[in-house]
């Protein structure tokens, strides 16, 4: 018992040291500036471009009806929710905005909720949720290219912390609260399968915990979890492709290579993208806690196990959390082994490295950081912020290859196209419009809210209207890309390539990019659009 007796002085030291917490690691404080960053974001890209961005353009066509299911590839409870909202803020940039941080902010109150219960210091808590903006994919990629990841976010969140209060107190509520997570992930991706796996090993092969572990109450979790899932669950029996082997055939890639080939490439990708996952949070945690981390041997507690009587440290917590982060990223390495799996990024990652902080930082409050490593930590984050926040906003007013890449989808002038168009034939407002590609047909449907929008990947249940339009996005050259090159690219099934008879009229529009600096014409792009006879198969 010298041990825990050790850890138990450890984690209670700050509070008998520290007579009063930092203003910005109070709990009403941290609450607040997790909410005001979310809001600050929402507001921040709403007002900055009202351009849909990566993949928030299919789902705006996917969600012109409402579906039990939309695509085996993903879960639907992001369509569902965004869904709802759109029936208030109709299918704009709001809408999308609204959706993502409203599940990002709920999930960053469920992770300081965590940090809590798993880190003694109460500065160190606020700084394990704060630290989050250091992980590229959540503190950057977020902002433009996360749709369903955002549902998944807050079920890690969500699990995280329930699973603590399972463990603490295997109450019906606590297992009911587990369950409702583990639904609500099940609905968001299917990698999450990955966290209740890696928590309940985690919890069996530690001593403490598992003496702690109550079998019976899961009963309840599984079932409310089946509960929540049942809906898509229902859509996916009902259909005729396997979930199993569609998931496996979207991540085995490179199929003509050898099993052995595959393996080797995916747990390299594996090996990369959890490196680049964590970057720069995993070179910043060391370098400023770094004698916190790993102490000098005669100042490191002892963390031990205990009587499961005994109510958990927070250093049992947070070892609980490092051993899951320690699973699921072994589970990943044993799927990819017997997969072959290679279709492994770096917007993957969340279900292996999302617990991470809180272990962590349940070490470095073990280790007694100094006030100033804390606060050099603290303005770490804030002046990543605020650089994150600054190269947007050039992205925002200055939209060429050098502030946002190549494409920058998020200022393409779709708003432009949809005036432009509704001006040269007004009768497009209401009438089926086919596009050739996703990020065209998202954003009229933005823009042109009543008419009814065709993509490849998707044709709503409406029916066909009395008028229709077929649109591409003919290129950024002077010279516009014809129908037939765009035609070719589209993924439409080559039968419902409209007849020469089927054409009423063509014609294309070119419209300019905004730049605060560069003059009207620096760079524009060409749109093509067919009118066609309402009888067209495409059409239908």
């Amino acid at each position: 018992m010298r041990g825990r007796s050790a850890t138990a002085e450890a984690d209670a030291r700050f509070h008998l040291e520290l007579e009063q917490v930092p203003w910005w690691a109070r709990p009403r404080t941290v609450v607040a500036i997790v909410l005001g960053y979310f809001l600050f974001n929402l507001g921040f890209r709403s007002f900055g471009s009202p351009i849909l961005g990566t993949d928030d353009m299919f789902e705006n066509v996917y969600v012109q009806d409402f579906l039990l299911g939309y695509t085996l590839r993903q879960p639907p409870f992001y369509e569902w929710y965004l869904y709802a909202v759109q029936q208030v803020t109709g299918p704009t940039i709001w809408a999308f905005q609204i959706v993502k941080y409203s599940l990002i902010a709920a999930a960053g109150l469920f992770l300081y909720a965590a940090a809590r219960k798993a880190i003694a210091d109460e500065r160190l808590s606020a700084l394990a949720v704060f630290s989050y903006t250091l992980f590229y994919q959540i503190g950057f990629n977020l902002h433009e290219g996360v749709t369903h990841t955002s549902v998944l976010i807050l079920a890690i969140a969500m699990s995280l912390y329930a699973f603590m209060r399972y463990l603490e107190r295997a109450t019906f509520w606590n297992a009911v609260l587990l369950g409702i997570a583990f639904g609500l992930g099940m609905l968001a991706k299917h990698s999450f399968a990955l966290v209740p796996i890696g928590l309940f090993l985690a919890a069996l092969f530690d001593s403490y915990w598992r003496r702690r572990f109550a079998l019976v109450p899961l009963v309840i979790t599984a079932a409310t979890a089946l509960l929540v899932y049942s809906p898509y669950l229902f859509w996916v029996l009902g259909g005729e492709q396997n979930l199993l082997s569609a998931s496996v055939n979207n991540m085995v890639l490179e199929k003509e290579t050898s099993h052995l080939s595959r393996v080797l490439s995916g747990e390299l990708k594996l090996l990369t993208s959890s490196l680049g996952f964590l970057v720069p949070f995993i070179v910043l945690v060391p370098l400023v806690f770094f004698r916190s981390l790993f102490p000098k041997k005669a100042r490191r507690a002892v963390i031990a196990t205990g009587e499961p009587t005994q109510d958990p440290l927070p250093s049992d917590y947070g070892r609980l959390m490092g051993q899951m982060v320690i699973f699921t990223v072994l589970l990943t390495a044993v799927g990819i082994l017997v997969s072959g799996a290679t279709y492994i990024k770096e917007r993957h990652m969340h279900p292996l490295f999302m617990a991470l902080p809180l272990y962590l930082f349940s070490r470095i409050a073990i280790g007694n950081p100094s006030d100033k490593a804390v606060r050099v930590f603290a303005s770490i984050c804030l002046a990543l912020v605020v650089v994150v926040a600054s190269l947007r906003l050039v992205g925002f007013i200055a939209p060429d290859k050098t502030s946002c890449g190549g494409y920058c989808r998020h200022m393409k002038p779709y708003d432009q196209l949809a005036t432009s168009l509704s001006e040269k034939a007004p009768a497009i407002q209401k009438a089926t419009i086919v596009s050739l590609d996703h990020y065209t047909g998202g954003n009229l449907r933005a823009f042109l809210p009543d008419a009814r929008h065709v993509i490849s990947s998707y044709r709503p249940l409406s029916p066909a209207r009395e008028v229709c339009f077929l649109v591409w996005d003919a290129g950024d050259k002077a010279e516009a890309k014809p129908f037939e090159q765009s035609w070719g690219r589209s993924g439409f099934d080559p039968a419902l390539k409209p007849l020469l008879a089927d054409v009423v009229d063509m014609e294309f529009v070119q419209i300019n990019w905004p730049h605060i600096v560069k003059p009207e014409g620096y760079r524009i792009t060409n749109w093509g659009y067919l009118r066609l006879s309402s009888t067209a198969a495409i059409c239908q």
